[in-house]
């Protein structure tokens, strides 16, 4: 059988997508990859800069699920600190069942041109539901606000792969 450069192209693009989902899921990042994501919801941004609560639906049916945080990158790379501080707390009922700190680093550089990916990209916690109910998610900055960050979202994907 003949391979046509149309065939090879396609067979390049197909192995190169598969290999680098592999990758992914080799270095720890089974919590965007795998299982299936069920929905993206936009944080609501206060007037302050502040995030509201986020509602969703979850249940063991689910079980493993991850909560992804998602924002744009806004303005110039900081000259100073480059990392805003967050903590985020699940709870159902008024009754936390999960909380998490994480940091969202501003790697571009003004002094050397370089390039900075245009968003940042965290898991915020993988958790498994006891119950099927309706939980609440609120993401808070902990720290002076050093990068500006728009259009946050968090996705929520179940059936996540957990090592």
């Amino acid at each position: 059988m003949f391979t046509t450069p149309l065939n090879s192209r396609i067979k390049r693009k197909l192995f190169g997508g598969l290999l680098a989902m592999s990758l992914l899921s080799l270095f720890g990042c089974d919590a965007f990859v795998t299982g299936e994501s069920v929905a993206t919801f936009t944080v609501p941004v206060n007037a302050d800069g502040s995030y509201g609560t986020v509602k969703l639906a979850l249940g063991p049916d689910m079980n493993p699920i991850a909560l992804n945080f998602r924002a744009d990158y806004t303005g110039a790379t900081p000259t100073g600190p480059r990392y805003n501080d967050y903590k985020a707390t699940l709870t159902q009922s008024g009754q936390v069942v999960s909380t998490s700190v994480f940091t969202i680093n501003d790697t571009g550089s003004n002094e050397t041109g370089g390039t900075r990916s245009p968003y940042a990209l965290r898991n915020l916690m993988t958790i498994s539901a006891k119950e099927v109910g309706d939980y609440e998610l609120l993401v808070v900055r902990t720290s002076k606000e050093h990068v500006t960050l728009a259009k946050p979202t968090i996705e929520l994907r179940k059936n996540i792969r957990n090592q």
